[in-house]
């Protein structure tokens, strides 16, 4: 009795729809209690005038062992303290990053806090548990983490990186940075277009391409990097086990080769999973390649591909994104995904993200519950709406992320001139740096978004 009567103190204290805590089947006041890890944004702050940006995990995956990596606390509890925190400072968490020893979250106001293992300083000066990096001073707009250490690119393109390996380049004027879990390769993409390949231990950079070629995007699966240069050509390098290289065979790439079958493509998209990829055209045509085993390359069958191969399905997409074994699809107002995940089972073809529940992941592991909480409930997707998603993983975690647009205010603009606002947004941030904390300085949409993820002129 003693129980029940808390329960219901404590759900009359928070507000929380009874009908709905019945139908989810929550009975304990532990359960409750985890429930309640933030405000939802389903309300403007009172000083918030303009749409503004938030990050949520929308999946969360650990895949070994980690409690001797997060100590304290789960890696879910340190999380969503952290969220809290910035939430009640205004200062929203953009973005999440989880490496095989530790892991970062960046903020809106640009600030980043890491957590994990610290035996080689990757950390800098933190601990176990989130720590803001005090001593970098510079505007950062992208973060990352590598095997034993941590990199950051500042605004003004210059790329720093401590840890097991430690130094910084400057004047590239450096946009983008990506990397392999495995080799610890690290690629460097300037503003000009030029791709370097860096090696940390000497800090020796190579131009990849001597022949001039602008490239517009890489990125890199565990073994294998795909480049896609403006003229919207496709090229790859690496492991082909599984034909993740697009070649058509399964042999070993050392050197960079053209995917032929995308040469009557123009390619804007491009994006690798553990073992597969997957690339979008101009026209919106889909095309993913390589391990098929749980369901990622979205044919409705489990075979690999060693050519990239078009799926069939009948709507506007607008990004792409591969996680560790699955791949997610943004469309006007919608999310499909396929593949393998926390929820996912050997999904083979693509089917549409469910906003309107609440989701309660729950990982054992070692006898250890590990609980991750998206309060979906107050999905409203004429209020919010998705901007971006972005995937990391390792070999110790993988997490699927969104970042969602509160319109809040701005619902009287015509759905119309808000879709519009939308895609501009995505496609410009795709233009830029998918995995950057905030979207560039976009002239049309600036009036539109608050100055904490935009400034209101181009720096």
């Amino acid at each position: 009795m003693l129980k029940e009567a808390r329960l219901n103190i404590f759900i009359e204290k928070n507000n929380y729809n009874i009908q709905k805590i019945q139908q989810m089947e929550i009975k304990t006041l532990k359960e409750i209690e985890e429930l309640h890890i933030l405000k939802p944004h389903d309300q403007l702050q009172k000083n918030e005038k303009k749409m503004y940006l938030f990050s949520n995990i929308i999946d969360f995956e650990i895949l070994t062992d980690i409690n001797q990596i997060y100590e304290d606390l789960s890696w879910s509890q340190t999380f969503k303290t952290l969220y809290t925190q910035n939430y009640e400072k205004q200062s929203y968490i953009e973005y999440v990053y989880a490496g095989n020893t530790h892991s970062l979250a960046s903020n809106s106001t640009g600030k980043l806090f890491i957590w994990g293992w610290n035996d080689y300083n990757q950390l800098g000066k933190g601990k176990n548990y989130p720590q803001e990096m005090h001593f970098l001073k510079e505007n950062i707009i992208q973060t990352g983490c590598l095997k034993n250490t941590t990199a950051v690119l500042d605004g003004e393109g210059n790329f720093q990186f401590w840890g097991e390996n430690n130094g910084k380049i400057e004047g590239k004027e450096i946009k983008k940075f990506e990397f392999s879990n495995k080799d610890e390769r690290i690629y460097l993409l300037s503003k000009k277009g030029e791709l370097f390949q860096l090696k940390m231990k000497n800090l020796q950079i190579e131009n990849i391409f001597k022949d001039q070629k602008i490239i517009k995007s890489v990125c890199c699966g565990y073994n294998f990097t795909l480049i896609l240069c403006q003229r919207g050509l496709v090229y790859s390098k690496g492991e082909n086990k599984y034909g993740e290289l697009g070649q058509g065979d399964n042999l070993i790439r050392e050197k960079i080769c053209l995917i032929e079958f995308l040469k009557q493509e123009k390619i804007d998209q491009i994006s690798s999973g553990f073992k597969h990829s997957a690339c979008k055209s101009s026209l919106g045509k889909i095309f993913t390649w390589g391990l098929g085993i749980n369901g990622q390359l979205g044919h409705g069958d489990f075979e690999n591909q060693v050519f990239p191969k078009k799926i069939c399905f009948n709507q506007k997409i607008l990004q792409i994104s591969c996680g560790l074994k699955c791949t997610i699809l943004l469309s006007e107002g919608n999310l499909f995904w396929f593949g393998s995940n926390q929820q996912l089972k050997n999904n083979n073809f693509p089917i549409k993200y469910q906003f309107d529940k609440v989701y309660i992941y729950i990982q054992k592991i070692y006898s250890i519950q590990y609980y991750l909480l998206i309060q979906d409930s107050v999905f409203n997707q004429s209020k919010f709406q998705i901007v971006r998603i972005f995937c990391s993983w390792s070999k110790s975690i993988s997490i699927i992320c969104v970042t969602i647009a509160n319109c809040g205010q701005y619902l009287q603009i015509k759905q119309n001139q808000r879709k519009k606002i939308i895609q501009l947004l995505n496609e410009q941030w795709n233009e830029f740096n998918i995995n950057s904390i905030n979207p560039p300085y976009i002239k049309q949409v600036s009036n539109f978004i608050s100055e904490k993820n935009m400034k209101l002129k181009e720096i």
